[in-house]
């Protein structure tokens, strides 16, 4: 890991986020930040003594996680509240836009770096004691099951009553439905992937699983016509693709189970590519997650 001094013009910054692990921004500072800053500026003097502190990836990879769940190059780790107040004092004046904001960054290798400097950085400031600590270590199969947790309680908001999930392997189980969900399956598949490494090394998140199966289920659906079952779902008898408009056309997690039945080894490689945990191989050019 290396570290470096620059700036970034204030609207540059204002755009980058808070690391998934800082502690919720106390919004009722940001008015008197702001304040802070307009009175400084009258004063003609910088609006922050101190750096903003961030973690950029050296990899130009985006292997951290922002307070959106989003997958990022660089988040901040320490300076959010004066970030949020330059983001209102620009809405007031445009001007302050060009100002060049002092920053610090720390160019990490991977999500574990960033996550000791930021519970370094809480142990160096006051805070809540429940921010000195880690907030969990990472597990992937408590992520997988989240996941999981997710796609059920779509299942149940959406009332898709008929729509079962699985916590048995294919091969345990008898005479499988094309369009039951195997978490078992899925698990399995995941755990013993060559490139379980890289899951664990970037931290994949359960809700990031989630949306990824979520965003590749949608495109099946959105891509689908009465003409393209077999390319779409790979359903091929009148009878089967009968059952599926008639119980599951509108059930986005049907989409993904009924494609890769009894083929969940193909589902995670199409979910490591979408994660950009694998790259596209010479012979899948033509890979299109729909």
């Amino acid at each position: 890991m290396t570290q470096q001094y620059t700036t970034y013009k204030l609207n540059t910054l204002i755009a980058i986020n808070p690391f998934f692990e800082q502690r919720d921004a106390d919004k009722s500072r940001v008015t008197e930040i702001k304040n802070m800053f307009i009175q400084r500026l009258q004063q003609r003097m910088p609006i922050i003594d101190i750096p903003i502190v961030l973690v950029v990836d050296s990899n130009g990879d985006n292997c951290l996680r922002d307070k959106s769940n989003r997958r990022v190059n660089r988040c901040i780790v320490d300076g959010q509240h004066r970030v949020l107040a330059m983001a209102e004092l620009i809405k007031e004046n445009s001007k302050v836009s060009v100002l060049d904001i002092p920053c610090f960054l720390n160019m990490i290798e991977n999500i574990q770096q960033a996550k000791d400097i930021q519970y370094s950085l809480f142990n160096q400031k006051p805070v809540d004691l429940i921010d000195k600590y880690v907030k969990s270590n990472y597990s992937i199969g408590d992520e997988i099951r989240e996941c999981i947790n997710l796609l059920e309680n779509y299942s149940v908001e959406n009332k898709f009553s008929y729509f079962k999930f699985k916590e048995e392997r294919y091969s345990e189980t008898s005479k499988p439905r094309r369009t039951w969900f195997m978490s078992g399956e899925l698990e399995y598949m995941i755990r013993n992937t060559l490139n379980i490494e890289k899951w664990i090394e970037r931290q994949i998140s359960g809700t990031e699983l989630f949306e990824c199966i979520m965003n590749m289920a949608t495109c099946r659906k959105n891509s689908l016509t009465d003409s393209n079952y077999t390319e779409v779902l790979k359903l091929t008898t009148p009878a089967n693709i009968k059952s599926f408009k008639d119980k599951s056309l509108n059930n986005i997690v049907a989409y993904i189970s009924t494609y890769y039945y009894k083929a969940y080894d193909k589902l995670v490689v199409d979910i490591e590519i979408e994660l950009n945990i694998q790259e596209l191989e010479e012979d899948e050019e033509e890979y299109n997650s729909c």
